[in-house]
């Protein structure tokens, strides 16, 4: 490309008048080609690298050698997974299925692995992952989790608010530590049209209080601070969050007595190799620096960091949600302190 243009400065200067005009432009055209060829052709030769490099996710993903099934009902549960995603779950009698299947996987409560890298040790960390639909998100994560230093020595649980073939199938074949799945019963996916899902007597989330009261639409009394009234896929997220961490505590009999660490992730979450190191240095720190702590925070959402004035440091402020939920842990004794607070807290009803 650089010869072709130094060519065209040498020959632009043997000719004159409209004979060199023509020919600036002709060259100037061809440079601009190769350059558009050069940049498309780079364009998809990267999106093709990426997509391999991420994740093949229409593979025959329920023949793999990884997957292995002791029990029977981890089988059928393997082949209802592989043709959930090939029928209209939204029929009555799919969605009565799916429902039932979904309750028989709760209570199986079944840890994969378990047998290759043994029980849960009380000071374990426990990783608890919220996962909807993002496949390749979540396949970063657990790579990322993957390399991770002593990450045998943890419990990983999945839990879902949709039955996913894909995505169960990149779970199932995770091989490092032990796993577990758990799905969010009151899920769009199981309830479509009827609350908690989205119900066809909704208030539309812009309308006004005057407008919904005159419609006699559902919860018109009470728009949120902000005037808007609820949106299914919004406190789906916060119902599915809450549910998860009361299953985790003291539902699951792997966990429910459990009194070592619990870290809340998220599928669009990654993680660094020494995250389980830094962490017990944190608890470690806590002991002697703070004890009246109760939460820790591996992550943040500062865009732009000074990493060598303070990665070696940590910060003890007030717990902010917006700024200290990602990659927060925590444990038995402020669980305790949790429940305390949930006769405030309003239940699973249309005001939420």
């Amino acid at each position: 490309m650089t010869a072709s243009c130094g060519l065209l400065k040498v020959l632009i200067r043997s000719y004159d008048g409209m004979a060199r005009g023509w020919l600036c432009t002709a060259m100037l055209r061809r440079c601009s080609s190769h350059i558009f060829k050069t940049v498309i052709l780079l364009f998809v030769v990267s999106f093709l690298w990426l997509q391999l490099r991420i994740v093949n996710l229409k593979p025959d993903l329920f023949n793999s050698p990884k997957n292995h099934y002791s029990d029977p009902e981890l089988t059928f549960f393997a082949n209802f997974s592989a043709i959930v995603n090939s029928v209209n779950t939204t029929t009555p009698a799919n969605l009565m299925m799916l429902s039932d299947t979904i309750e028989e996987m709760n209570s199986l409560q079944a840890v994969s692995n378990i047998e290759k890298f043994g029980p849960l040790n009380e000071n374990d960390v426990v990783i608890v992952i919220q996962v909807h639909n993002r496949a390749q998100y979540l396949y970063a994560l657990i790579e990322s989790l993957r390399q991770a230093q002593n990450i045998n020595q943890t419990l990983l649980v999945f839990s879902h608010d949709l039955f996913d073939a894909h995505i169960n199938a990149l779970i199932q074949r995770i091989d490092f530590t032990k796993v577990m799945q758990i799905f969010y019963p009151y899920s769009i996916q199981l309830h479509p049209n009827e609350f908690p899902g989205h119900d066809p007597k909704d208030c539309l989330r812009n309308m006004k209080k005057e407008e919904a009261l005159k419609k006699g639409c559902n919860n018109a009394k009470f728009p949120d601070l902000y005037g808007h009234y609820r949106e299914a896929k919004f406190t789906q997220t916060k119902h599915h969050w809450w549910w998860k961490v009361n299953h985790l505590m003291d539902g699951l009999q792997i966990t429910k007595n459990h009194i070592g660490p619990v870290l809340l992730l998220e599928e669009d979450h990654y993680v660094a190799p020494d995250f389980l190191y830094i962490l017990r240095m944190m608890e470690n720190l806590k002991i002697t620096k703070c004890p009246q702590c109760n939460i820790l925070c591996l992550g943040t959402y500062v865009k732009s960091y000074n990493y060598a004035a303070f990665t070696k440091k940590i910060e003890i402020v007030k717990w902010l949600s917006s700024k200290h939920n990602m990659g927060m842990v925590i444990n038995r004794t402020l669980w305790d302190q949790i429940k305390k607070c949930a006769k405030i807290l309003r239940p699973l009803s249309h005001d939420t």
